[in-house]
C-alpha cells in the first residue's frame, strides 16, 4: 500500500492545480464541468505503508523511504518522490525560484499517521498583490455582513476583469468595518467586463477600494474562464494605491 499524489504537470514540469482541475472538471463549491481527459497525469509516490504482509505504520520515515525505493521503479507514469536532508531553507528558496506551491518538512523518525500532525509540516509559498474590490457575495451560515470580496484587475483595454473572491482574513470587527465601507459604494451596475463566477449571489460596488491580497498561485480554470487567484486571503486596504494601478501587467510582472 503506497501513499502519494496524482498530479498534472505544466510545460515547466511543475505540478499544476489548474491543470488538475481541467482534467477532473471539479470546481470550488462542489460544481463540476466536463473534464479534459487529454490532460496527462502522473503519480508521485512518497511513502510505503504496507509491504509483503508487514504493517509499516510504526517504522521510522527514513526506513520506510529506503524500503519504498526498492519497490517503486520510476517510469512515464509512476515516480519515486525523492527527499533532501537538513537543508530545508535552501530547498524552500529553490522551490520559490521555480514557482512551486511550497514544500513539506518531515521529521526523520516520524511514524505514519493518517491525520494532520506536527511531524509533517506543509510550508506554503505565498505571493502578494493588490486587487480592486468591485463587489461582495451573500454571507453563509453564521457569518454576518458579507461572504467574500469580489476582486478584479484591469486589462490593457482598461476593462475590469474578475480574478476571484477573498472571504478569509477577517475577524468580526474587520467584517463590520468593511461592510460599512461596502454599503456606501453599492451600485446596480456590474463594473466587470465578462463573466463573474462567484458561486453565490453578488452585489456590486463602485470600484474605488484597493485590497492587498495574499494568494498561492494563478490558475486557469478553463480555456474560457480566464486567470483566477488560488486561495486568496484579505490582508488589508491600500489607501496609497489607485484602483486603476491594479493591472494584469503589473501583477504578472511582480
Amino acid at each position: 500500500m503506497l501513499d502519494g499524489e496524482v498530479v498534472a504537470l505544466d510545460e515547466q514540469g511543475r505540478p499544476s492545480f489548474s491543470l488538475m482541475q481541467q482534467r477532473t472538471g471539479f470546481r470550488p463549491g462542489g460544481h463540476r464541468i466536463p473534464g479534459r481527459a487529454g490532460v496527462p497525469v502522473q503519480y508521485f509516490v512518497f511513502d510505503l505503508i504496507y509491504a509483503d504482509g508487514y504493517d509499516l505504520h510504526r517504522v521510522n520515515l527514513e526506513d520506510r523511504k529506503q524500503a519504498l525505493a526498492t519497490v517503486v521503479t520510476s517510469g512515464d507514469v509512476v515516480h519515486y518522490s525523492d527527499h533532501y536532508l537538513e537543508n530545508g531553507t535552501g530547498l524552500f528558496e529553490a522551490a520559490r525560484q521555480r514557482g512551486l506551491e511550497g514544500i513539506v518538512a518531515k521529521r526523520r523518525n516520524s511514524c505514519y499517521e493518517e491525520r494532520r500532525s506536527r511531524e509533517w509540516l506543509k510550508i506554503k509559498i505565498t505571493q502578494r498583490m493588490e486587487c480592486v474590490i468591485a463587489g461582495y457575495t451573500e454571507p453563509e451560515g453564521s457569518r454576518e455582513y458579507f461572504g467574500s470580496l469580489v476582486l478584479g484587475l484591469y486589462d490593457k483595454q482598461g476593462r475590469l476583469i474578475h480574478v476571484g473572491q477573498a472571504g478569509s482574513g477577517f475577524d468580526q470587527k474587520a467584517l463590520q468595518a468593511m461592510w460599512d465601507r461596502l454599503r456606501k459604494l453599492q451600485t446596480k451596475k456590474n463594473p466587470f467586463y465578462g463573466p463573474v463566477d462567484a458561486l453565490r449571489r453578488v452585489h456590486w460596488v463602485e470600484p474605488q477600494m484597493v485590497a492587498e491580497i495574499k494568494f498561492t498561485e494563478w490558475t486557469h480554470e478553463s480555456n474560457e474562464g480566464g486567470m483566477k487567484l488560488r486561495a486568496p486571503v484579505f490582508l488589508g486596504l491600500r489607501a496609497d494605491k489607485s484602483p486603476r494601478e491594479c493591472t494584469f501587467e503589473e501583477a504578472l510582472a511582480t
